[in-house]
């Protein structure tokens, strides 16, 4: 899931690298979406990944690669009950790269428009 993300939302341009800013903007975008769900399990969940997107962004200055990309594998994500996240974080991504509207969408954020 982590490697499909990367190439067919984040490297839009085939480029092998993300600018930080534009991870951050999409990091962004999922995170207003998440604050609009009603769905509580899912809100934890995206907010999980969210942060563990920041966590990526905090510890690149400029780019992050493919390769800095693929290196870190899929995380683990649990709440704070110990609940593993992962499988409703998949799910979530997997329907957003199956939706052409929304990965549109992610990329025109990603662009700044």
């Amino acid at each position: 899931m982590m490697e499909r993300l990367f190439d067919e939302v984040l490297d839009d341009g085939n480029s092998g690298r993300v600018p930080r800013q534009g991870l951050l903007d999409f990091a962004t975008a999922l995170q207003k979406g998440c604050e609009a769900s009603d769905d509580e399990g899912e809100r934890e969940a995206m907010l999980a990944f969210v942060d563990e997107l920041k966590g990526i962004i905090g510890q690149r200055p400029q780019v992050v690669t493919r390769q800095e990309w693929q290196a870190r594998g899929t995380p683990k994500f649990n709440s704070s009950q110990g609940k593993d996240l992962s499988p409703v974080i998949i799910e979530i991504v997997t329907t957003i790269l199956d939706t052409e509207e929304a990965v549109d969408g992610l990329r025109e954020t990603m662009r700044g428009g």
